[in-house]
């Protein structure tokens, strides 16, 4: 089985916790089959209205869970704890920094936002757009798309501005292998995509056509296996390209990071974090990275928003640690943690300016 780590290795080292770079799907979102997978048992709805009761397996206090809208893509709804929400306000409140890394299209990642938690910086289309926090006060949704880093893609997904186009009209490597694998036949994806497309199996088709298809990429370009698809994105692009471009925008080194995955299209996000924590392992390479180097990585025992819940609370400890031991790292000077508590509900502090979350936020003002 998969070796199981229950150390905050990175926090031993005397690196305090200053960013946390989480995936989607499969991570901080998990779906009815994952949560009732695990043995989790549903009840009635929550006191507030918002969700329903869910007990984990095996008992244990029930928690309240929100369904979120159908996905544009499959049509099923995403679900995600309130306990996991109030963790990440927890890191947040403690200065760590909360990115959203995923490979979600544009529309998905919209009707969804209201229900995750909130972030430093949301990214989607596997690393091809970044959206930073706005601090103008403009706009009802506070974010902004950082259009230097789109623009920074273009060798691969071709000119900033083109999402009025259809798919086949649109200049770029990228789009040069959707037209071609449209007319070979393949159900190529480019709905609420601007830097991407995803490709699905479908029979009588097998994957090894899909790779013979796909070998001879132009060099702008690269690929990844998200969700049981195969996703064609600029090869400046990507999660760990985004998580380089992110933690360095807020002088935050490697070791000082966390990784929270559970995909093929993570690997390269979790190997360049100082840990990296899986609600679940959704592919072989996961596991195989996992069996390779057991000490980096810490595997949840529970399934669905449990497993996240359960990495979530690791994930404060080595905040907590990272806090106590010192070192002015974790918390920048007049931006001092107020309170005290520990596990997901306990403690509340006060966030200060100077946070490395404060060093992406920008202002359309």
């Amino acid at each position: 089985g998969v070796a199981l780590s229950t150390r905050s290795l990175a926090a031993e080292a005397g690196h305090a916790l200053r960013a946390v770079f989480s995936d989607m799907d499969g991570t901080i979102v998990h779906y009815g089959k994952d949560q009732e997978g695990g043995g989790a048992e549903w009840g009635g709805p929550s006191p507030s209205g918002r969700g329903r009761m869910c007990a984990p397996a095996g008992g244990g206090p029930a928690e309240e869970v929100l369904e979120m809208p159908p996905s544009a893509g499959t049509g099923v709804r995403g679900l995600i704890s309130m306990r996991t929400l109030r963790a990440v306000k927890r890191l947040r409140d403690q200065g760590v920094a909360f990115v959203i890394i995923s490979g979600v299209r544009y529309s998905t990642l919209m009707g969804r936002l209201p229900w995750l938690p909130c972030a430093d910086a949301v990214v989607n289309e596997n690393g091809g757009r970044i959206f930073l926090r706005d601090e103008s006060g403009l706009c009802t949704l506070p974010l902004v798309e950082d259009l230097e880093w789109r623009a920074s893609l273009a060798a691969g997904a071709g000119p900033v501005g083109q999402e009025g186009l259809a798919p086949g009209d649109r200049e770029g490597p990228v789009w040069d292998v959707y037209r071609r694998l449209v007319a070979e036949g393949w159900p190529v994806d480019a709905s609420s995509y601007e830097t991407m497309i995803r490709v699905k199996v479908r029979a009588p088709r097998t994957p090894e056509q899909l790779a013979e298809a796909l070998q001879d990429l132009p060099p702008a370009l690269a690929t990844a296996v998200n969700l049981s698809c195969t996703d064609v994105f600029p090869r400046d692009s990507g999660k760990a390209n985004a998580f380089e471009y992110l933690r360095k925008r807020m002088g935050v080194e490697r070791a000082e990071c966390a990784a929270l995955c559970d995909d093929d299209n993570d690997l390269g996000m979790a190997a360049l974090a100082g840990r990296a924590f899986c609600p679940k392992v959704s592919h072989a390479r996961v596991a195989e990275a996992i069996r390779q180097d057991p000490g980096h990585y810490f595997v949840a025992k529970a399934r669905g928003t449990f497993g996240s819940d359960e990495v979530l609370d690791e994930v404060l400890k080595w905040a907590e640690q990272g806090a106590g031991a010192g070192g002015g790292k974790a918390a920048p000077a007049g931006a001092g943690v107020v309170g005290k508590g520990s596990g997901v509900d306990g403690g509340k502090h006060k966030r200060g300016r100077g946070w490395p979350g404060d060093l992406l936020a920008i202002s359309l003002a």
